[in-house]
């Protein structure tokens, strides 16, 4: 079911494309922002159902983002949309309370795919990561069964 969205990317490009793919999917983008350092704020004000992040941004970098979130209350539900592919940028988003891990370049459908499963309480993850995440055997991106629970508080 088609909701709201925060986008937050640094290239004006970006947003761009992804608020006209969203807006084709029957979302509705209520705020954009190019600096990291607006995120929290505009997330408090309007109270998406979804925030997409970038991780590389001026102000705070998507993974302060992250920190800054993981001890608030909220529902919305984030999808990490990013260059970085290493596992440990993947593990550290996991840890700060992302939901969905994406490479930018990845084929369309993989970001479809990241919102239909967030919204449905799961996790996704991009198959070049997975593949990065395989060959690390000490990196794990699984949740337990009460983390599948919808969070409120991520500090909790």
């Amino acid at each position: 079911m088609p909701g709201t969205v925060l986008l937050a990317d640094d290239h004006d490009v970006m947003r761009d494309i992804l608020e006209s793919f969203l807006q084709k999917k029957g979302y509705t983008v209520v705020a954009s922002t190019n600096h990291g350092s607006n995120v929290v704020s505009l997330l408090e004000q309007h109270e998406p159902d979804l925030l997409i992040l970038d991780l590389t941004m001026p102000g705070r970098n998507g993974l302060e983002v992250l920190k800054d979130l993981s001890s608030r209350e909220y529902q919305t539900r984030i999808i990490v949309l990013t260059t970085h592919s290493e596992p440990a940028y993947v593990k550290v988003a996991f840890t700060r309370g992302a939901d969905a891990y994406v490479i930018k370049g990845s084929h369309v459908r993989d970001l479809s795919a990241a919102i239909e499963k967030v919204e449905n309480g799961e996790r996704f993850l991009s198959a070049s990561v997975q593949e990065a995440m395989q060959s690390t055997p000490t990196t794990s991106t699984a949740r337990s069964t009460d983390e599948k629970q919808p969070r409120r508080n991520r500090a909790q």
